[in-house]
């Protein structure tokens, strides 16, 4: 037996502990205000303090990539334009994440342009979001990981919740260093030394809280400059405990005819 067909089945095998997981856990979760496969995600991650860190990094998330070419052509074509096959893994990943900041603008963008809030029910595609040009951070966080999965990179939803029970949704890629934590709603990287740091990694060493922390409140500070906000006095950047994890696969969000005539501004 194949070292992909042992992968394959330990990773069959955490899928339905998971499940069983996900039936336990989403009963007692709060309905948020989203529709749609946001509203999955938030009722059916895997949470941490349930299935245990080894579970969610051993065996939760494969480690390869079960995107199948052509299923989303509006997303490869993105992934085939502003990537350069020349640039490492690292690169790679930092120019994906940039693409989810700048494309999926954080909803506060738009509250600051229009004088309303963003809408967190709509449902949308990947390739809706990128058209609307405005997401939240979970919403920013998928369309990140729909891209990693095109561009070759395991990719998983992360969800986090700080001390004043504010939420946040950020993103993890695997790279061949170890999992690596991404924000694209603050354009961050979790790299230390150049060496990934995993959202656990992040959150809950106190060395590397320290380390990032200051780079997570001067992503904060200048985007709150960008929108004219004052920031928090606190320091209660990184304060957040990691909730749980979700696969969000690539090809979960099927086009509609609509959607995939839309020319991606």
């Amino acid at each position: 037996m194949s070292f992909y067909h042992i992968r394959f089945i330990t990773f069959s095998a955490g899928l339905v502990a998971g499940l069983i997981i996900f039936s336990i856990s989403a009963e007692q979760r709060k309905i948020p205000p989203v529709a749609g496969v946001d509203l999955e995600h938030a009722l059916n991650y895997v949470p941490t303090q349930k299935a245990g860190i080894e579970f969610e990094y051993e065996y939760y998330t494969s480690g390869r990539v079960f995107y199948r070419a052509g299923k989303r052509p509006i997303l490869l074509n993105i992934v085939s334009q502003i990537l350069n096959p020349q640039d490492d893994e690292l690169q790679q990943i930092s120019i994906l994440t940039r693409f989810a900041n700048h494309k999926v603008m954080w909803a506060s963008y738009y509250r600051k342009k229009t004088g309303q809030p963003l809408p967190s029910n709509r449902g949308f595609t990947d390739e809706q979001l990128i058209n609307s040009e405005y997401g939240w951070c979970n919403e920013q966080a998928r369309v990140l990981c729909a891209l990693s999965q095109i561009a070759g990179f395991p990719a998983r939803l992360v969800f986090l919740r700080r001390k004043d029970q504010a939420e946040h949704v950020i993103a993890e890629v695997l790279t061949s260093k170890g999992w690596l934590a991404v924000d694209p709603t603050f354009n961050l990287i979790f790299i230390k030394d150049g060496v990934p740091a995993s959202a656990v990694d992040a959150f809950k060493n106190p060395a590397n809280r320290r380390y990032f922390a200051k780079k997570y409140r001067d992503a904060y500070v200048k985007t709150c400059g960008l929108l004219g906000l004052k920031p928090p006095d606190e320091d209660t950047f990184l304060d957040y405990d990691v909730l749980g994890f979700f696969n969000y696969f690539s090809w979960e969000t099927v086009n509609n005819s609509a959607t995939s005539r839309e020319k991606i501004k």
